[in-house]
């Protein structure tokens, strides 16, 4: 069996911390990006209840009203 030095057992436990640290970071940014895209999909599902803003954009973004419709639709994760 091989046995840890402290040296390694400290370097790792840096390590770990150091992960730690990075898994909360982007864990609080993944919740922060849910809260905002649950925002936007709100509001872009209130703007294609209004029928003249899709007549608009059927007439002058028809590249953009799909993708509108396709965020609205998307799952939440």
């Amino acid at each position: 069996t091989r046995v840890i030095s402290p040296e390694d057992l400290a370097k790792m436990e840096s390590e770990m911390e150091t992960l730690e640290r990075d898994f909360k970071s982007i864990e609080d940014a993944y919740a922060e990006n849910m809260l905002n895209l649950t925002v936007i999909r709100s509001y872009v599902k209130r703007l294609l209840e209004n029928s003249r803003v899709v007549r608009f954009l059927s007439s002058k973004h028809q590249d953009l009203l799909p993708e509108f419709e396709r965020i609205v639709g998307a799952e939440s994760p």
